[in-house]
């Protein structure tokens, strides 16, 4: 396979964080808010910046892994960004991807605690991939360093900040439990990583800690890891939903969605982990629960659902629209009566939410449409008669 082939196309290699890890981050932001009680002014640059951070670290932790696996990613014909790419090419994106890391900062609140998380995180990049440790080939402990720096610090990370944001006392049970869930979820995906990679990894001389297990001990402990996983998940919205009964929302719709999986597969969850679900519940965490708390944000100011369309058009865009579309297609073909009272409860709620839209739009400028007893356009033409006279 020729180096065309193996280097990849998108900077940073964005293609394989994007629509996950950096998904899955921004929900977690907007978790933060609704548990810490975060207004939408100050969440919307809270939240901007956010996604730099977010772009900063992935793409850090991407060059160095890609930097530090030139040759074994040439050997076995595995994608890196780095590839073919001069010595200043390299260093010009560690810099730039170290301003995302740092620039943010500036504004965004922090403590001492806030830097310890960002050395380590950093720190954590480097020992995984880099030589002498490169912990990423001695077995058990590369599976909990990817598990840290993927997942579990920089949403503890995440939540320290919009909890100095917010002003409220650290709840400790709340972040334990936060930091164990994505701990167990970072090693769960690290496992069935390196489970697809163990061909490649053979011909790279790579060590791979999956590649010494058997199948079935594979899957007794992807299964054991999904299942703590699903119980601490449960714990941390339980502990959550006691201060903010909205959480259990989100309680619900993940036991539905596990529900409903294990019974697709009836309850063979071997069978899962052969087919594509076998990253199950991933989807929920990158692409439902992150809707969902926005919607949830969204009862608490209705500016909220900018962020929520903002968010559906730039993570994942193509899963809404299919979902969108087969829920469509599903009705009109099994009940064809229900598409008019659909269709007109959409028109319906549309309408007004771009009457609302409208209405804040122009109370920002000290327009009060309410006040003026008339519809925008209604007062544009008045408006527009007074300029003319």
């Amino acid at each position: 396979m020729g180096q065309a082939d193996i280097s990849s196309t998108r900077p940073f290699r964005a293609e394989d964080w994007w629509k996950s890890k950096a998904a899955l981050l921004m929900g977690f932001v907007y978790l933060f808010a609704l548990w810490f009680d975060i207004p939408v002014r100050p969440f919307i640059p809270l939240s901007v910046l956010s996604i730099a951070v977010i772009i900063g670290f992935a793409s850090f932790g991407y060059i160095v892994n890609d930097f530090f696996d030139k040759e074994k990613d040439r050997q076995a014909g595995k994608k890196n960004f780095l590839l073919g790419k001069s010595a200043t090419y390299q260093l010009g994106v560690v810099l730039l991807s170290l301003t995302f890391v740092f620039l943010p900062w500036i504004y965004l609140p922090a403590s001492v605690y806030s830097y310890v998380l960002i050395g380590a995180q950093l720190f954590l990049f480097l020992i995984y991939s880099a030589p002498p440790l490169r912990l990423k080939e001695k077995g058990a402990i590369g599976l909990i360093v990817d598990a840290l720096y993927a997942h579990a610090v920089p949403v503890v990370l995440a939540a320290y900040t919009f909890l100095l944001a917010s002003g409220h006392a650290v709840p400790w049970l709340g972040l334990t439990l936060l930091f164990v869930w994505q701990g167990a979820n970072g090693i769960r995906n690290i496992l069935l990583h390196q489970s697809e990679d163990i061909d490649a990894d053979i011909i790279s001389r790579t060590k791979n800690y999956t590649a010494s297990l058997s199948e079935k001990t594979r899957h007794k402990v992807l299964l054991s890891v999904l299942f703590f996983e699903l119980i601490v998940s449960a714990l941390l919205f339980t502990n959550i939903a006691m201060g903010q009964m909205q959480i259990g929302s989100c309680l619900l719709l993940v036991f539905a969605f596990y529900l409903w999986v294990f019974l697709k597969f009836n309850m063979d969850t071997s069978k899962m982990l052969h087919s594509t679900w076998r990253y199950f519940p991933n989807n929920v965490y990158e692409k439902w629960l992150p809707a969902l708390y926005l919607v949830l944000l969204s009862f608490h100011s209705t500016y909220f659902i900018l962020f929520l369309l903002l968010h559906l058009a730039i993570f994942n865009f193509d899963f809404y629209r299919h979902v969108a579309k087969a829920i469509y297609l599903s009705v009109r073909w099994t009940e064809p009566h229900l598409v008019t009272p659909v269709k007109d409860f959409i028109i319906k709620y549309v309408s007004l939410f771009v009457n609302y839209l409208i209405y804040y739009a122009l109370l920002l400028f000290g327009i009060d449409l309410k006040k003026e007893n008339m519809s925008a356009r209604n007062y544009f033409k008045k408006r527009s008669g007074k300029s003319k006279s």
